[in-house]
């Protein structure tokens, strides 16, 4: 089965790996580059946040443009998008131009990812999907590696790191405009689930999911920008960057598991606090040993990494099978929301306390999001035997939820310490209010 699966998906898999070497690539440049370039604070944060502002925005957009433009012909215009965007940075050395192209990145980013993972998915089955989604996530940690492999090639001012990045994704397309391949179906609403009703469901996916959002694109996207305020070299940016996938891969699974057994905001309020260690000790380490940066890095990026995957899968368990894929559209927009809001907030930090601010907002963010799990937990508990599957992903590419939504939303069910679905509890608490 999984045979004929590599027989009709190949060329996806190619096309998602150039993407992702692109994206890879782009991603820390632009960060370090943001550095050297001397920008303030308040500007190199809106160039970072430029992405997640894009990200956002397609949330609403991309499944307008699925529906009237197609899927082939929508991932075609993505690419060259992002592929102009890339050529243009090192043309249009300004910082308003760079954060107009960081959005445009962004939105068009989430657009390929919400393409190629719905294709992934119209391709596969039930059966399989488990191995697949693991391929999947494999094939973005692999082209994330690559893509900071080839950092180290060139120093940042050269334009080949651009034309690098442009060529990945504009190779990208070739296999998917080549061959014939199965259409997934077309998105037939643009279905979202307002706050209010998040909050209804579970306080703790409203505010975690924004909290989780900012951990992601302070620790990911702004990794770059901190390391080059410190000294550290591009090439050296780019190890510290492969270390985090390396770790991120590391802790997924016996994450996952022990969050299978048990309620996922105690793994939750479990990682906020090795956050909170790790910083602890980045406030007694010298800088300008690059080993004991590292071990910082690594030691973080094994806390931080797998707590979007734990708490798309918190969300899941709590939400009705009706309202999955409006739960994860709107998760995606809160992540966005909350990575919009993490570095333009920790660059104004650091421009204050430098590389200390970076770990004081990270153990400030970690803290609310612990303390607030553990009250919640007090407040509400939950049947671990309602728990659904849980898949590894990260917030690279947050259109893996709704994907995993689609497929399995007909499988699943929701309890709560009594047996109530929370439906039920629901209707119980409107009622008892009347």
């Amino acid at each position: 089965m999984m045979r004929s699966f590599f027989v009709s998906s190949w060329p996806l898999f190619i096309g998602l790996f150039f993407i992702i070497i692109g994206n890879s690539i782009q991603g820390s440049l632009i960060a370090y580059r943001i550095g050297t370039l001397n920008y303030s604070y308040v500007i190199s944060g809106f160039i970072i946040s430029g992405y997640y502002l894009g990200m956002a925005v397609s949330v609403f957009t991309v499944p307008y443009f699925l529906r009237t433009v197609g899927h082939v012909r929508l991932f075609a215009a993505f690419t060259a998008i992002i592929s102009a965007a890339l050529l243009a940075f090192p043309l249009v050395v300004d910082p308003t131009a760079w954060i107009v192209l960081r959005f445009f990145i962004g939105f068009s980013y989430v657009g390929l990812y919400v393409i190629t993972e719905a294709w992934v998915n119209a391709l596969s089955t039930n059966e399989m999907r488990g191995q697949v989604m693991s391929l999947y996530m494999i094939t973005q940690f692999i082209g994330f590696i690559v893509g900071q492999l080839l950092l180290t090639t060139t120093t940042s001012e050269s334009v080949t790191l651009f034309l690098l990045a442009s060529i990945g994704v504009s190779v990208a397309v070739v296999p998917m405009l080549m061959v014939q391949i199965k259409m997934p179906p077309q998105p037939e609403t643009d279905d979202i689930m307002l706050p209010k009703e998040i909050y209804k469901l579970s306080p703790f996916v409203l505010v975690g999911t924004v909290l989780v959002g900012m951990l992601s694109a302070i620790f990911y996207s702004s990794l770059g920008f901190v390391l080059q305020k410190i000294g550290f070299t591009l090439a050296q940016v780019s190890y510290a960057t492969i270390l985090m996938f390396v770790a991120a891969m590391i802790s997924q699974w016996p994450v996952a598991k022990l969050s299978d057994n048990m309620d996922r905001r105690l793994v939750i309020i479990g990682l906020s606090l090795v956050i909170i260690a790790v910083c602890i000790y980045g406030f007694f380490i010298d800088t300008s040993n690059v080993i004991f940066v590292y071990i910082l890095v690594f030691l973080l990026s094994l806390a931080v990494m797998p707590l979007y995957s734990i708490n798309i899968a918190h969300a899941n368990d709590v939400t009705p099978s009706k309202r999955l894929v409006a739960m994860t559209s709107s998760l995606q927009l809160l992540g966005a929301s909350g990575a919009v809001i993490g570095p333009m907030v920790l660059t104004n930090v650091m421009g204050y306390s430098g590389f200390n601010g970076f770990l004081l907002f990270l153990i400030i963010i970690a803290s609310t999001l612990g303390v607030y799990a553990l009250f919640r937990i007090f407040v509400r508990s939950v049947n671990v035997h309602s728990h659904t599957v849980f898949t590894p992903m990260t917030q690279l590419s947050g259109a893996s939820s709704e994907v995993i939504a689609m497929s399995d939303e007909d499988n699943l069910q929701w309890d709560i310490s009594k047996g109530e679905t929370y439906q039920q509890a629901l209707q119980e608490e409107e009622e008892a209010q009347q």
